[in-house]
């Protein structure tokens, strides 16, 4: 894991004041507008892609910093160059050298392409044009996935049956795949979402609106990384769970959970959550328009609490963020966009500091073209509970193979005291659980401050959340 800071943040408490809002950049059609996808991070600038605006109006590539400044441009498409336009998804990084990303259209014959990008905006390749092999597909919506020998993806339509494939090449460009074609007939298809892993399987989403066959208004897929295994686990009926699910899922090691853009009670969407296996579907939430509105694309993970983004809805109608817990409980929108110069409809997901949420907003701001955000975490009134452990020590940083866990202001009976057989999560910056593991407070009290050693190996670069919480309390440790 690179970019590793060693920050311990406690002391919070359900906070009743308003969430603290801070606007960081404001598109323009020089520097890109209409982002469709969400923000990355490498610990230090935040990174995305818009559709539209640049010096080609065909989008671009940017960074900034997370304080709003060192805006950047990275790269602006052209049809002209053949390089790719129209980008509809986010990126992803290596960890340190290259973002990899998929434009919808554009390339040599106009279907779209698979690119990496240096991060100081050098080095601009693109790895796959899709058309260039026959029936590779076309159109991709969602963003890459990397398992550490392959990126993953699919494409929404081409094909043999023109209904979406899934693909696989290597980091250089090499070794490009079909690893299943969909199907009406067997499968839900049009995939508009990227892809997920357990570790073993490849989880995603098709949306299938309105067409015939067996999955005609969606479903949730689950497929081995070699093509094979390809089951639907959760189908969608239309009219109670769920119409046309659309976003990336999120996993917590139990459940999947993800969003429909249509129907349930009043048709604008469900929330659900499903297990792996397809057993325990359960509808959270129908979302309407006051609370928390409509056009939630995806959710993120922080600990018991799932968060989204709606575009619409809201006490200002034009979006909100909102939290509900992984059991469906307490809704709320903890912040309300407002149209005006602060910036409304956003898209995406969050990605989270362990301090702030960072997003993107498609209207708003002094051009009227969109906003980079972010919201200070600790004004959303999440619960937390402090006591007196204040440090812990984590090494080493950067951690390739292992990290520790220790805590040095140690007292054995205070500690076994708060904590009851304490659970560790590690988090990446989209809050899906990539790490689980329980101590129990037998090993506790024989380990002199030692708590845990967590193998690191088969984590791709990036900067974590560290969470240590029991039923009661909750400590994040950004690392």
């Amino acid at each position: 894991m690179k970019n590793l800071l060693n920050t311990l943040i406690l002391n919070l408490l359900f906070l009743n004041a308003a969430a603290q809002y801070t606007k960081l950049f404001d598109f323009s059609s020089t520097d890109g507008y209409n982002p469709l996808g969400s923000l990355i991070s490498d610990g230090t600038y935040l990174y995305g892609m818009t559709a539209i605006g640049g010096a080609n109006n065909a989008g671009v590539i940017f960074k900034i910093k997370t304080d709003g400044t060192g805006y950047t441009r990275l790269h602006d498409f052209s049809s002209i160059a053949n390089d790719g336009k129209y980008p509809h998804g986010s990126l992803y990084y290596d960890g340190t050298s290259y973002l990899y990303g998929m434009t919808n259209s554009g390339g040599t014959y106009s279907l779209g392409v698979i690119f990496k990008i240096m991060i100081n905006g050098t080095g601009y390749t693109k790895l796959h044009e899709f058309g260039s092999i026959a029936n590779d597909g076309n159109s991709p919506e969602g963003s890459l996935y990397y398992d550490g020998a392959y990126l993953y993806g699919t494409t929404f339509s081409g094909g043999t049956n023109n209904a979406g494939t899934l693909f696989k090449l290597m980091s250089d460009g090499s070794n490009y795949s079909k690893v299943y074609e969909f199907n009406s007939s067997v499968s839900a298809y049009y995939p508009l979402a990227s892809l997920i892993t357990d570790g073993t399987f490849l989880y995603g989403t098709a949306s299938t609106a309105g067409v015939t066959g067996p999955y005609q208004y969606g479903a949730v897929f689950k497929i081995l990384p070699s093509g094979s295994s390809y089951s639907v686990i959760a189908a969608f009926t239309n009219t109670n769970n769920g119409l046309s699910p659309g976003g990336t899922l999120t996993y917590d090691g139990t459940y999947l959970y993800g969003t429909t853009s249509q129907y349930g009670f009043g048709g604008l969407g469900t929330l659900f959550k499903v297990k792996p296996d397809g057993s325990n579907f359960t509808k959270l939430f129908d979302f309407y328009n006051m609370l928390p509105g409509s056009g939630c694309n995806e959710v993120m993970l922080n600990g018991n609490y799932l968060y989204g983004l709606t575009q619409s809805g809201g006490s200002g109608g034009v979006g909100a963020l909102f939290t509900i817990k992984t059991d469906g409980s307490g809704i709320k929108n903890s912040y309300n966009f407002m149209l005006g110069v602060s910036g409304c409809q956003p898209i995406g997901t969050l990605i989270s500091d362990g301090v702030n949420f960072y997003g993107l907003c498609q209207a708003g701001g002094i051009n009227n073209k969109g906003v980079i955000f972010k919201i200070n975490s600790l004004t959303l009134g999440i619960e937390y509970v402090n006591n007196n452990l204040t440090q812990f020590n984590i090494y080493p940083s950067p951690a390739d193979e292992f990290l520790n866990i220790s805590c040095l202001s140690y007292e054995l009976s205070a500690l076994s005291g708060v904590i009851d057989n304490p659970k560790f999560e590690i988090l990446n910056m989209l809050g899906q659980v990539v790490y689980q593991s329980t101590v129990s407070n037998v090993a506790l009290r024989a380990v002199e401050g030692h708590l845990l050693t967590i193998s690191t190996k088969e984590l791709p670069n990036g900067l974590y959340t560290i969470v240590l919480q029991n039923a009661k309390q909750k400590f994040i440790i950004q690392h």
